[in-house]
């Protein structure tokens, strides 16, 4: 048998699974059901969380005083796929880390809205610092797919 072939194993992850989210991600779902996009902010120093979370990375005190925003943001970085992964679009497709309004964090979501005929050309259609916009689904139930991309603002 030869040497490569000794080292090879095939593994099977289902990770189908529940999380209790709380109150801050709750309604931070609920409000993209309603094509919302909700943050909070520090009492301390005054970031702004989007996707909004518990507690300030900065000053470790509990984030309060929700923010609405349009969902507009800037692709912080991005990634062009080409290979197919599980439970993902078929390739190629563009996911970005995208802040959205005023959140010192970025959330992870795909780039559509461009032309993804010719693979070779989308590092050429998106780049960091691109204003983008959300594209919501017409079938909302308060998840992350409530989004179905980001796409470029003109």
């Amino acid at each position: 048998m030869p040497e490569s072939e000794s080292y090879k194993k095939e593994y099977s992850w289902n990770l189908d699974f529940a999380v209790n989210l709380g109150d801050v991600h709750r309604r931070f779902f609920e409000g993209l059901e309603e094509k919302q996009m909700v943050g909070n902010e520090c009492p301390e120093c005054g970031n702004v969380f989007i996707p909004p979370q518990p507690h300030c990375d900065e000053c470790l005190v509990e984030t309060t005083g929700w923010r609405e925003t349009d969902g507009h943001g800037v692709i912080d970085s991005y990634v062009v796929t080409y290979f197919k992964f599980r439970n993902m679009p078929d390739p190629p497709y563009v996911t970005a880390a995208i802040r959205v309004g005023e959140s010192e964090t970025s959330m992870l979501h795909f780039v559509g809205g461009i032309d993804y005929d010719d693979g070779e050309e989308l590092m050429e259609k998106v780049e960091t610092g691109m204003d983008v916009a959300p594209v919501w689904s017409d079938d909302r139930d308060g998840s992350i797919e409530d989004i179905e991309y980001f796409e470029p603002v003109e």
